[in-house]
Order: structure tokens, then sequence, then C-alpha cells
């Protein structure tokens, strides 16, 4: 943990990253994972946790239509309904494609932010409970989170989402899937651990950060697809029945962003997450080439 305390310290004398929206506002259990998963050892990559922080240049072209172009092109070809937010860490802009006010059910992308808001309420206990964590956050166990959810619920997520500011999501029972959610607020969530935020202490927000570099290898659809060798990405997936979402950081060659990828679709297709795997590279990699085209 001595990497993590050294990182959390530069995590301090960043500057924190305003979030501005864009007028253009704006899913449950996963398949069980393995019962007992490896055990990592918590590694950090120095460049994993130090977003770039120049100012952008006066004359930098606004990106953010063609952004919106290539989802929404993406968005027509495929069924269902689809949801893609993303957070420019060079610009503080965040830019998303759902503009109805719907919602869609976040699935295990909730646990990200159970693993929050147990390091918010209780850190001696999230720290004493890091197997589980990992279990959690690195191979999306539910046993795992339905033991760490008893020292949350509902009620205390709420609480987070509130003190974020997110507007669409909300839990919607006692079940720790029981939510609901929209692209631009899970950017939100993950931007919490990827930067400074006055919401969760930085060592914490540096270890759930680093468990999400260590997903398990058949959970790195999504976000990470549609990358480069040498970039970096952090993410959690979540899956179940006719709700794929994948949300999480990508960093490298002077790009940093988090993004969110939500989506649902006819219950009754059954094939549907599967199919999803692949169609959520297609934004992923559009994104990726546009931001880097941008550098």
């Amino acid at each position: 943990m001595e990497k993590l305390k050294h990182n959390s310290n530069k995590l301090r004398s960043l500057v924190a990253i305003g979030l501005a929206s864009t007028a253009l506002t704006a899913g449950g259990a996963p398949v069980e994972a393995m019962e007992q998963p490896p055990r990592i050892e918590l590694t950090t990559n120095e460049e994993q946790f130090t977003p770039p922080l120049a100012p952008p240049s006066p004359e930098r072209v606004d990106i953010q239509p063609e952004l919106l172009r290539a989802w929404q092109e993406i968005i027509a070809k495929n069924p269902g309904r689809i949801d893609v937010a993303l957070f420019d860490s060079r610009t503080g802009s965040l830019t998303s494609t759902y503009t109805d006010g719907g919602s869609f059910y976040p699935a295990s992308i909730v646990k990200l932010p159970i693993a929050i808001e147990l390091f918010r309420k209780d850190p001696a206990y999230a720290r004493a409970h890091m197997d589980d964590m990992q279990r959690m956050i690195s191979h999306s166990d539910n046993d795992a989170t339905a033991r760490l959810f008893t020292r949350v619920g509902s009620v205390d997520l709420e609480g987070l989402y509130r003190d974020a500011g997110l507007a669409t999501t909300h839990t919607t029972g006692g079940n720790w899937s029981a939510s609901t959610t929209a692209a631009a607020d899970q950017v939100r969530l993950v931007n919490m651990v990827a930067y400074p935020s006055p919401l969760i202490a930085p060592e914490d927000a540096a270890t759930i950060l680093d468990l999400m570099y260590h997903t398990a290898p058949d959970q790195r659809w999504g976000v990470p697809s549609g990358l480069p060798a040498d970039a970096s990405s952090a993410n959690k997936n979540g899956w179940y029945a006719d709700s794929c979402n994948s949300i999480g950081l990508v960093n490298g060659q002077g790009v940093n962003y988090t993004m969110a990828i939500i989506s649902d679709h006819d219950p009754s297709n059954n094939s549907y997450c599967t199919d999803f795997k692949e169609t959520s590279r297609q934004p992923s990699a559009a994104t990726w080439q546009i931001m880097r085209s941008a550098v």
C-alpha cells in the first residue's frame, strides 16, 4: 500500500477539475464471478493517477459535436437504447447523448458507488475487508457485494448520489442492485475516484481505482475495448438480461478521459448482452480516435 500512499500525496496536490455539463445532457446482477478469485497485489502506475492538467489551447477545436455525431451514428445502427457520456479532463467538459431524461438499469456498475460510500461511511471497515472489496470490483462477485452492502444500505447510497449532485441516479429498493441511472451520472461517479474529489479521501479513491485497473480479463469489454496497446484503462462493467453497461477511465498518449456506455433492450433477446460486448467496442474506439486527434 506504500505506492498508493505515495500517489495519494500527489493527488492531494492536484488542482480540482471542474465538471461543466453541456446543454446536451444526458442498467441487476451480473453473471456470478469465480468463487475464490486469485488475490492480486495492489500496484499503482503513477501515470494512471496523474491526469494532464495543462490548460487547453485557446485555438483548440471543440470536439463535442464530433463526439455526438459519431455516437449517434453508432446508436442508430444498433438495437435498443444506448447512452454514452464522456468527461474530458483537459477541458472539464461533459458530453452526453441522452436528452429525454430517461433512466437505465445499472446492473453491477452500482458496485462502484457501493465501494465509494463504504469508504466514506466506514473507511476502517472497508480497509479491513479488502478481500471482499477486490471480489466486488475486480471480479463483480455478488456474494461479496451483498456482504459489503449490509454495511452501507440504500439510504446511504441515496445520500452519496445527493451529495454528488446526480440528477438521474436513485435507489429504488432495499436490494443492492435496485436503482436507476444514466451515463452522465456514471461519468460523475467515475470522476470521484479518477480525479480529486471532496467526497472521498485520495488514498481511498486510489484504492478503488487500482481495483478497477485489475478487472478480470473477461470483463474488459466496453470502455477498455478498441484502445491501442499503450493506452491504460480502468473499468467496472455490469450486465443482466437486457442491461449491459461499462464505465471507466482511459489514459495515454496525452489523452485522459472518463466514459460510460450503458444500454438496454427487449429482455426477450437473450443474446443482447453477448452482442453488446462487441457493439460497445464501436463507441470506445471512435471516442479514442476523436480524443487523440485533438491532442
